[in-house]
């Protein structure tokens, strides 16, 4: 548990978030919760160390939301429930220039009167970042339907009206000049420390088949949350990365064993059942793997077969239609009282859903009978 603790907490840390106010239009326009007062929108200067991932710097635009009247949870890319409906901008890797102006004329004008109660404007500082010519910053989260009780916020968001009446959010997230307002430009080189972040360095893994490339097969096999409220399980800054990711031997092997898995649970496997202890809610189960299985998930069968782990098997009688649910896991044969017979696949299950009456299963008494049944010829 500490160890799951401290890399929560180092990977917490690879995020550096710092207010401040993003100044837009002409006669200036100051957004930013935390600086200026009455100010709806919360500003974050945003800076990202990756590892396994190009490093991020850009900043973050946050839309308070009201609680959903209907009984579901809104959640963020993070999994926890969010009342946040957030705008990423990301500056274009190592493609940026950025100037800290000192003068009290860089300050926009009337600034003193605007401010949130205790922010002394002599410690505050306009930052102007650049994007280099011919190149565009990334958005995330743009476009979404906003809903909420807020018209102001709502005609910004979903009408794309003028912000306070003087530029509309498009016409912001496609410029190519941004200027904020921080508290001081002593830690600016230290925020800005992702921008030398080193590039993508996978540690590889020691086992698992290569299997070859294929976007179409990830595209349909990752899943999606869309729409108001979510966001991606997983998040990548381009295509390059996620190339570079879901192409890595062991992420690879987790979707090809997800998705036999996903085949095998429909493949139907005869098997003989032999009480436990005269338990009838307790059993051995020896089975019948077929030709398909063999063939077709070879290499995953052998290593559910090697996993200790439980899972839920669904048992039908030879004959009726009423079916009951039972808990399993492999056991080895050898390690099995009377079983002496090294090929032979046993299950040990218990019973979760309660038998409905009626339901009559062919049970045997002895692995004697087990292994001569029909069930082996």
């Amino acid at each position: 548990m500490l160890c799951g603790a401290l890399l929560l907490i180092a990977h917490r840390l690879r995020e550096d978030a710092r207010a401040a106010a993003l100044i837009i239009g002409d006669p200036e326009i100051l957004l930013g919760r935390d600086f200026v007062r009455d100010s709806k929108v919360t500003v974050q200067l945003l800076s990202k160390e990756c590892l396994e991932a190009k490093s991020v710097v850009g900043f973050r635009l946050v839309f308070p939301v009201e609680a959903s009247p209907s009984n579901g949870d809104c959640y963020s890319e993070a999994g926890q429930n969010s009342l946040r409906y957030t705008i990423t901008v990301k500056f274009p890797h190592n493609q940026f220039l950025w100037s800290a102006v000192l003068g009290t004329e860089s300050r926009p004008k009337g600034l003193s009167t605007r401010l949130c109660e205790g922010r002394d404007i002599s410690k505050l500082r306009s930052v102007l970042f650049s994007i280099e010519e011919g190149l565009h910053v990334e958005v995330d989260g743009f476009g979404k339907p906003y809903v909420g009780g807020d018209t102001e916020l709502s005609s910004w968001l979903n009408l794309d009206s003028p912000i306070c009446g003087s530029i509309a959010l498009s016409e912001i997230l496609s410029s190519r000049r941004f200027r904020f307002l921080i508290p001081n430009e002593d830690g600016m080189r230290k925020f800005l420390k992702a921008c030398a972040g080193q590039p993508p360095n996978w540690q590889g893994y020691p086992f698992g088949k290569i299997h070859t490339f294929d976007m179409k097969r990830y595209r349909r096999i990752i899943p999606k949350n869309e729409g108001f409220g979510y966001e991606a399980h997983w998040r990548f800054d381009d295509v390059e990365d996620f190339v570079t990711c879901v192409s890595q031997p062991h992420i690879q092997d987790v979707f090809y064993f997800h998705e036999d898995i996903v085949g095998l649970s429909g493949v139907n496997v005869k098997a003989a059942l032999l009480p436990v202890d005269s338990n009838d809610s307790e059993v051995w189960a020896v089975l019948n793997v077929t030709e398909r299985i063999d063939n077709v998930y070879a290499a995953t069968w052998r290593r559910l077969m090697k996993s200790a782990y439980p899972f839920a098997v669904v048992v039908k009688p030879n004959h009726g239609d009423q079916q009951s649910i039972w808990d399993a896991k492999f056991s080895i044969s050898s390690n099995v009282a009377g079983m002496n017979q090294p090929w032979a696949i046993v299950l040990h299950m218990k019973i979760r859903s309660p038998r409905r009456a009626g339901q009559k299963m062919t049970r045997f008494k002895t692995w004697e009978q087990v292994l001569n049944s029909e069930l082996h010829d």
